[in-house]
């Protein structure tokens, strides 16, 4: 992974824990969700916005060499560059990284309200997050602690494990019995569970 992709990751992973904080223990968290979905989704189109334009770059780069390039071939790059640039169309709204973004909130906030209306009618019952959480990490069979979740599948680790797996062997595809994914596993699509992370917190061992 390179040192932008990481620096993209940790940054989403601050996203994620950020938003969840808010979601616990704000009162008026509406006004301040809807801020950080902006400043998240400006960020996304930053990210794509800069791969785009270092493809362009790498695109026309590739029809010269050293030996060829002039100073009329500079002029005719510049010109080229700013051109494809002028012309970059981004389309925010298949992110992978926001999508993943939004659901994890929309989630977290389903959870919360939840518990809410369980706590107003004093419902005793445990209080579960929507659908079905398995907290098995499918590598050690343990319990996760630290959950991260691979959003090309939707499949979550234990994040200690599934790092140590890929350390030993790059070419891993997901470990879930059933899991129809035949893609390697890629550093860069795992992300922090948080809906997970609050089910984990709320229901200890």
């Amino acid at each position: 992974m390179t040192q932008s992709k990481e620096v993209a990751e940790e940054l989403y992973e601050c996203y994620t824990k950020t938003a969840t904080n808010i979601v616990l223990y704000f009162q008026d968290k509406e006004k301040i969700i809807d801020d950080l979905k902006d400043v998240v989704q400006k960020n996304c189109e930053i990210d794509i916005k800069l791969s785009m334009i270092q493809e362009i770059k790498e695109d026309i780069l590739n029809q010269y060499n050293d030996s060829n390039i002039t100073e009329k071939s500079i002029q005719k790059i510049i010109k080229d560059y700013e051109k494809a640039v002028s012309k970059m169309n981004i389309n925010i709204s298949i992110n992978e990284r926001l999508l993943e973004f939004n659901k994890q909130l929309e989630a977290l906030l389903n959870d919360v309200n939840k518990n809410q209306d369980s706590e107003r009618s004093n419902n005793d019952e445990e209080l579960q997050l929507s659908g079905s959480i398995n907290v098995i990490d499918p590598i050690s069979k343990m319990r996760i602690k630290d959950p991260i979740k691979n959003i090309i599948c939707g499949h979550t680790y234990d994040r200690e494990n599934v790092m140590a797996l890929l350390k030993v062997n790059k070419k891993t595809r997901c470990p879930m019995v059933g899991c129809k994914n035949k893609e390697y596993i890629d550093i860069a699509n795992l992300q922090t569970d948080v809906v997970m992370k609050v089910y984990l917190q709320r229901n200890p061992v």
